[in-house]
């Protein structure tokens, strides 16, 4: 659009990455003239990207750490019933 260049990856993120230039992204940054306002609509679409994938990154670390959580209880209380049935 901006430029020439063909993307062998098919995803959004990676004519973002182009187009805005995203340094370490593993993506040839975009030769071509971005006008401010289409770069400006580039970055609210990239920055919601991001911030989507963090907001699932959170919910599923903290999905781990409530299972983990829930088994160790579980684990402590059968400890304990097993202790106490063997005692009497």
């Amino acid at each position: 659009m901006w430029c020439d260049t063909i993307f062998s990856c098919v995803h959004a993120t990676c004519m973002l990455s182009h187009v805005l230039r995203v340094k370490g992204s593993g993506v040839k940054a975009c030769k071509g003239k971005i006008p401010p306002d289409a770069h400006k609509q580039y970055l609210t679409l990239y920055k919601k990207g991001k911030m989507k994938n963090e907001s699932r990154k959170w919910v599923s670390e903290n999905v781990v750490e409530t299972v983990d959580g829930i088994q160790h209880s579980a684990a402590a209380s059968i400890q304990l019933s097993t202790k106490s049935q063997s005692t009497d």
